[in-house]
């Protein structure tokens, strides 16, 4: 990702927008896996997991997932379309155009699951990215507790092909300090929680840490934004 804006006398240079999601993923294979070769060369197997999801509206999608986890052609007859896995891994989710990719690298050995076992993403979230226009709303619950509500994006790119993701976060613990605003970069990390809103799935984040992105000076007199 690499977008470029005049601000004084330095290049802003924005890179390292990402959304990371620690999670442990239960649900049942609709692509069978296959070999694949990494750049390093490196023999791993990709195959495709879905659960079933239903938003707030009622309406109704699946959400798929990418997996990859190390293993070579001989071992793929394990990860057959039908089956039932739980993976414990790290998420990355990017946006190109109308397509969102989920994308889960196994940290851990994968298992078999019965049929009984309910699907299930579950997790934590690691977000850097801008916070939209319509900024940061004070919130009062029923019960009378203050909290904050509001949606920041990423921005992603593929040669002239770019998109957005949205998130929707839930702060319970309110702050107001001066970057915490429309327009500013963020890195929040906090609790993962799914949506779906007509017919789309989201990820929305229960907010548990918001600090301000720092930007990093490099030695040719740009500054470049830290990795989060």
């Amino acid at each position: 990702l690499c977008e470029t804006i005049k601000r004084t006398a330095f290049k802003i240079t924005r890179v390292g927008q990402l959304i990371k999601c620690n999670v442990t993923l239960c649900g049942k294979i609709f692509i069978s896996a296959q070999e694949k070769t990494s750049k390093d060369s490196q023999k791993f197997l990709s195959f495709g997991v879905s659960i079933p999801m239903k938003g707030k509206d009622e309406s109704v999608t699946e959400l798929r997932i990418n997996v990859s986890t190390q293993g070579t052609q001989a071992e793929a007859g394990n990860y057959i379309s039908g089956r039932r896995v739980t993976v414990v891994g790290v998420m990355y989710v990017k946006k190109i155009e109308n397509n969102v990719y989920y994308n889960l690298r196994a940290t851990s050995p994968i298992q078999f699951n019965e049929t009984t076992d309910p699907d299930n993403l579950s997790g934590s979230v690691e977000f850097t990215g801008k916070i939209g226009s319509k900024g940061v709303k004070d919130l009062k619950s029923k019960k009378g507790n203050d909290f904050q509500v509001f949606d920041a994006f990423t921005h992603d790119s593929e040669g002239e092909k770019q998109g957005f993701y949205w998130v929707h976060f839930t702060n319970f613990s309110p702050i107001h300090e001066d970057f915490f605003k429309a327009g500013e970069y963020v890195e929040v990390n906090g609790e993962l929680e799914l949506d779906v809103f007509r017919s789309e799935a989201r990820i929305n984040c229960r907010a548990t840490n918001i600090k301000k992105h720092e930007f990093v000076q490099t030695g040719n007199g740009a500054q470049q934004q830290g990795q989060a």
